[in-house]
């Protein structure tokens, strides 16, 4: 038997279009479309407004809600798509992505099949506007998250409205409905504009600040239908959300506030559109929003959602570049023509073919399995390899505080004879570095306590290590971005031996200068949000007599002006004059040589057995910094230069492997079982030296 599509409106279909070409120009060009990811907004008004239409006339038709077919119903429309999309993304992720990322990617498909994604990474707080040298295959799978916990919920709202207002009449039954879709707008409406205050990387991809937009679709399912003549009154209306809701998506963008107030602007525009409607005039839209291929493009929005992010995230891999203008072009092109295929082959098939007459039962059962497979065998696989990655830096961790001479850093500094130095002396080693989290949470520890910096408008990491408070005998202020994150462990293994407490501030991508002009790509902050951390902290430092010694380091040669003209060094002697003028000691860890690929996808490529695998030419790999230009300009024996490159390179060639192990967690950080390795050779003698002046005063 074959089921019937149900006739859909044209308006709804060009909402759908309209949305779905928004999100892909959002992610393909955000500098161009920089709110296109309010498309996202539109697709839940949407939702809330056809779930809510159809389960009321369900309800007026029926007398109940069959909450089993209505899911059953939803699990076709939505799963065999999105898994098929979901196990091609992993398939990509274990042969195209580097292992440097292949566990994020594989965990967040996990977690997109059970339908939890936006939980995930609303736990992990993950920005999804600073994805650009991180972004992973299924990200965009949050909405859909969103979408499902929604489907699941709703039917269960509406059906316990009903039974508790039973014995009423229907027409105030509907009033009741009214009134609790209302308050369920209300509320999430106001704890959105709070959750975007407090915690707005995870209030963005929270149900309960989406949940007002359902309602608000909700909402206008219970008005009253619009009159033919009331819609030519209110066709410029229409104008006014079609206006709006185009504006929205250059108006709007990352700093925004979605999805509190600034929400409202595509969301009412939306609803404006819905719930007045087509006009039978020649002043209606109806030939723009009904033309053919505005029609086609809604028709395959969903698929075209679904596959348009894994394209873009992982082509830049097999292209070997960024990606161009004219490349962009062609992922759009290909994800409109997988989504017409999967439309035509996945979706209309499971939809309205013999499958759509088998029983909810049988259906949702077989969801639950499909799910269950996918997102549970990916997760219980990275959990698997999690806990062997583990043991493996255990081990590491264990001979870096206790191991031979020849393990790690010690290979050169202890000066032995250590002829298998740059061969690795296991491959499982290799298992550490694509979740060696540089950061200090290795193996999943939390080696600091860290708390927020306390600095408005951004989040960052502030960690307090050492002895306790009122013991030091050095008061240590570490800033600095991720190349300073890699030294810390390392730092704070000294603080028995000098006495130390240490305070640590860290912001990935951000720059601890105080030239405003230096940019990164891919930083974890905006440029403004950046410039405040670093020239509010660096003064603070400044002014703060209790700091006896500044440590700092940086990812030096990739911080740039934006024409790309590199950093003449300016911004740390202002910064470091700061701190030298109020008497504090600077060390400067200047920035190791550079791999040219990360470090496990070359070693694999050239043999885990290889000698000296992935080494690369001295010029190459290491070239001046502006901390070095920096350094050279300042004359004060307070001022301490480190420069660990002879650790890591001979005179010709830099190595990946030193002591036998992975000197680096990827193709720029040293891993901490490397930087560990140092002991107490790491800050020797600037710490010893610094200890014996200040004693001395």
């Amino acid at each position: 038997m074959i089921t019937q599509r149900p006739p859909l409106r044209g308006d709804i279909q060009a909402l759908r279009a309209v949305a779905v070409l928004f999100v892909i120009l959002n992610h393909l060009w955000p500098e161009h479309a920089p709110g296109g990811y309010v498309g996202v907004d539109v697709f839940f008004v949407v939702s809330g407004f056809l779930i809510t239409s159809h389960l009321l006339r369900e309800q007026d038709q029926s007398g109940r809600i069959a909450l089993g077919r209505f899911w059953a119903r939803r699990a076709r429309r939505l799963l065999p798509a999105a898994l098929l999309v979901l196990l091609v993304s992993a398939a990509l992720a274990f042969f195209v992505l580097p292992s440097a990322v292949r566990q994020d990617d594989l965990a967040q498909i996990g977690w997109a099949a059970l339908y939890v994604l936006n939980w995930a990474l609303a736990g992990q707080s993950l920005d999804y506007f600073a994805q650009e040298a991180g972004q992973t295959l299924v990200v965009h799978y949050w909405s859909l998250s969103v979408e499902e916990q929604f489907y699941l919920l709703w039917p269960v709202i509406l059906v316990a409205v009903f039974f508790l207002s039973r014995k009423l009449a229907a027409r105030t039954q509907r009033r009741v409905l009214v009134i609790a879709l209302s308050l369920i707008l209300l509320a999430s409406l106001l704890w959105a504009q709070h959750a975007v205050g407090a915690e707005p990387e995870a209030a963005y991809f929270q149900t309960t600040a989406r949940a007002w937009e359902f309602a608000a679709g909700g909402l206008l399912a219970l008005m009253p239908a619009v009159t033919d003549r009331w819609r030519l009154r209110l066709l410029p209306l229409v104008w006014i959300g079609w206006a709006a809701l185009a504006s929205s998506a250059f108006v709007l963008d990352s700093a925004s506030g979605v999805p509190g107030w600034a929400a409202l602007l595509p969301v009412v525009a939306t609803m404006l559109v819905i719930g007045i409607g087509e006009a039978d005039h020649p002043w209606a839209l109806r030939d723009v929003t009904g033309w053919r291929p505005v029609q086609a493009l809604g028709d395959i929005s969903y698929s075209a959602y679904l596959w348009h992010f894994p394209l873009i995230v992982v082509a830049p891999y097999l292209l070997g570049h960024d990606l161009l203008a004219s490349e962009k072009v062609v992922i759009l092109i290909i994800t409109l023509v997988l989504a017409a295929l999967t439309k035509r082959f996945v979706e209309d098939p499971v939809r309205f073919g013999p499958l759509a007459a088998m029983r909810p039962r049988k259906v949702l059962a077989a969801a639950l399995v499909a799910m269950t497979v996918v997102g549970g065998g990916l997760l219980g696989g990275t959990a698997i390899a999690q806990m062997r990655a583990d043991a493996v830096h255990a081990e590491l961790m264990a001979q870096a505080a206790e191991g031979g001479d020849c393990f790690g850093a010690q290979a050169v500094l202890s000066g032995a004879d250590c002829p298998a130095s740059h061969l690795l002396a296991d491959a499982t080693y290799l298992e550490d570095a694509p979740t060696d989290t540089f950061a200090g949470e290795a193996g999943g520890t939390e080696w600091f306590a860290c708390s927020d910096d306390g600095i408005a408008g951004v989040s960052s990491s502030e960690c307090v290590a050492g002895v306790p408070e009122g013991e030091q005998s050095l008061n240590v202020a570490l800033i600095g971005d991720s190349h300073l994150s890699m030294w810390r462990m390392a730092v704070r293994n000294l603080s028995d031996d000098y006495g130390m407490r240490i305070t640590t501030h860290l912001l990935g991508g951000c720059v601890p200068s105080l030239d405003p002009d230096l940019r990164i790509s891919g930083g974890s902050a905006s440029p403004a949000e950046c410039w405040t951390w670093r020239d509010t902290l660096i003064r603070e430092i400044a002014n703060d007599p209790s700091i006896d010694v500044v440590v700092t380091s940086a990812r030096a040669n990739a911080y740039r002006y934006e024409d790309g003209t590199a950093d003449p060094g300016t911004g740390y002697m202002e910064a470091w004059t700061l701190w030298l003028e109020a008497g504090k000691d600077v060390i400067v860890i200047d920035d190791v040589p550079t791999l040219s690929e990360p470090i496990v996808d070359c070693v694999l490529a050239e043999g885990a057995e290889t000698m000296d695998p992935c080494s690369r030419p001295r010029d190459e790999a290491r070239r001046e910094t502006g901390l070095q230009r920096a350094a050279e300009a300042i004359d004060d024996p307070a001022l301490h230069f480190v420069d660990y490159t002879d650790v890591l390179c001979d005179e010709d060639v830099c190595h990946a492997i030193v002591g036998s192990i992975p000197a680096y967690q990827d193709s720029n950080h040293l891993s901490v079982a490397f930087t560990m390795s140092f002991r107490d050779a790491l800050l020797d003698p600037e710490l010893r030296t610094i200890v014996e002046s200040r004693q001395g005063r």
